[in-house]
């Protein structure tokens, strides 16, 4: 919370609003998976926030769950489709406890 990051082709950085985790599951291969994802939302009137959660991979040679490094951005609360983003801290801010 508080990190300013850039992603993707953009210039202006995003606030961390909001980090949290979201559970996958496969019911075809009965496993589940905890992955981190991470709100953000621009300063700016009409900024449309973005979550920011590792890509899953779900096919390799059989049915798969797993998180992969690569980091997608989704708009809005949909996880289901994003674009693949590299995502660089510019900014943080020290949080007390």
């Amino acid at each position: 919370m508080g990190d300013r990051v850039v992603f993707g082709d953009r210039q202006r950085p995003v606030d961390v609003v909001d980090v949290g985790t979201r559970t996958v599951t496969d019911e075809r291969i009965t496993k589940q998976i905890e992955t981190p994802i991470v709100r953000v939302q621009g300063d700016w009137s009409g900024a449309v926030g973005r979550v920011l959660a590792h890509k899953l991979l779900r096919w390799a040679d059989g049915i798969v769950l797993e998180e992969t490094d690569a980091i997608v951005a989704c708009e809005g609360d949909s996880l289901t489709r994003g674009d693949q983003v590299t995502v660089r801290r510019v900014s943080s801010e020290e949080v007390s406890a």
